[in-house]
């Protein structure tokens, strides 16, 4: 299975002549869910991130498996990472997956509702605070149909369908509106899985999984995470960096 690369380093990425190695790099916060930090055979995207980024680049992931874009809020949760935010410090922030839930459970938001609210207020707290908020859209999950087409949705066991499709919409309309850098993770997620195909895609999942990464997947989803940071952040693209090795953190 061949894992995404990126095209180039550090300022080379952008044309430049390569980083400035006095230069201090800024922090990368990331919020989210279980695919973005995770334990045990799983793993999440941001703990793979430090590896795509600079060495001088510090990485802080508050994600939590779980949560949504309502319960990062009311589990006090961004007040402790939002406290952490410095000026020109990266904010990347990514929810949906436990939004589509059903509407009985807590964590759900609905797309056109809530969950717009939810993102307004990490971008509007985060530009307070002088950081740079940037959205990146959930992940596919691994479902394809009969066809071995990779569908947008599950139906879970209560006869739910938690679709990503209206989430990923919704992201990608309030970071129109707002100007600010969007990831497209759920589009480069998707050409990936789909050119892998059923069979293939399993290698990036844990066992008997078809939502949560192992440390195989995650690594892949954050070379996809960084190549689209440097595309939607251009200031960014002098701190991404090829893959260099590092632990699961």
């Amino acid at each position: 299975m061949t894992v995404p690369r990126l095209s180039g380093q550090g300022n080379d990425a952008a044309g430049g002549s390569g980083p400035d190695r006095s230069a201090v790099g800024p922090k990368v916060f990331i919020i989210g869910d279980s695919t973005v930090k995770n334990s045990g055979p799983r793993a999440g995207w941001g703990q793979r991130m430090h590896r795509y980024l600079d060495e001088r680049v510090t990485v802080v992931n508050e994600a939590n498996p779980g949560e949504s874009s309502r319960t990062f809020i009311t589990e006090n949760r961004w007040a402790r990472t939002l406290a952490q935010v410095s000026s020109n410090d990266i904010v990347l922030i990514q929810f949906g997956h436990n939004d589509s839930h059903n509407p009985a459970r807590p964590e759900s938001t609905a797309a056109d509702g809530e969950y717009r609210v939810n993102l307004q207020r990490y971008i509007d707290e985060t530009k307070a605070r002088g950081g740079i908020p940037v959205l990146v859209t959930p992940p596919y999950r691994r479902h394809f149909d009969t066809n071995g087409v990779l569908l947008t949705y599950i139906v879970d066991r209560t006869g739910h369908t938690n679709d990503l499709a209206p989430y990923v919409a919704a992201m990608k309309q309030v970071a129109e509106s707002n100007r600010v850098a969007c990831v497209d993770l759920f589009a480069a997620s998707g050409r990936h899985l789909q050119k892998l195909g059923p069979g293939e895609s399993a290698s990036l999942f844990a066992p008997e999984d078809t939502t949560h990464f192992n440390e195989t997947g995650a690594d892949a989803m954050a070379a996809l995470v960084a190549e689209g940071l440097a595309r939607a952040l251009p200031a960014a693209a002098r701190w991404i960096s090829q893959s260099r090795e590092g632990p699961v953190e």
